[in-house]
């Protein structure tokens, strides 16, 4: 089973939605630039084909509503970028169960590729040269003292306390 060229097109439009080149200074490249057509080859191969046939349903799904998300009659190629975006974010947040997973089943696929690369992984864990971090709020580290667990500012601080009163 492999997935066919439309599907493939329609692959591209929802993961080049939701993965976008240049969304982020730190992530210039999209999901599409990474090499989206070699995974989508690859997917049948490490997939059960049940898993497999549910994902096109879901692509071919998410491809052919947007005539129910924004009122107009094409598919996802006929958009533009923001009406896209509207159309994902409505099927994500649908009152049916079933609609919401398929757009949820998409999204884990597409970031189980999109981060596994080597060069968005990179820049996910260490930014852009020159960018500084700023920490959202102090840690708190436990530290085991006995039986009862004491908190300390400094996680590099440890106390021994051995049946110290």
């Amino acid at each position: 089973m492999t997935i066919t060229h439309i599907e493939r097109r329609f692959a591209h439009t929802i993961f080049d939605t939701i993965f976008p080149a240049g969304a982020h200074p730190d992530l210039p490249d999209g999901i599409v630039d990474v090499g989206l057509d070699w995974y989508l080859d690859d997917l049948p191969k490490h997939f059960p084909p049940m898993s497999f046939l549910v994902f096109r349903l879901a692509l071919v799904f998410v491809a052919l509503t947007p005539l129910f998300t924004v009122g107009r009659p094409r598919t996802i190629h006929g958009l533009d970028p923001e009406a896209r975006l509207v159309h994902i974010g409505r099927l994500h947040h649908a009152r049916w169960y079933l609609v919401r997973q398929m757009v949820v089943m998409i999204k884990a696929l597409g970031s189980i590729h999109y981060f596994s690369q080597h060069a968005v992984r990179r820049r996910v864990l260490h930014g852009t040269p020159g960018a500084t971090v700023v920490p959202l709020r102090k840690r708190v580290a436990p530290v085991d003292v006995g039986e009862s667990t004491e908190r300390t500012e400094d996680p590099s601080h440890t106390v021994a306390h051995a049946g110290a009163a």
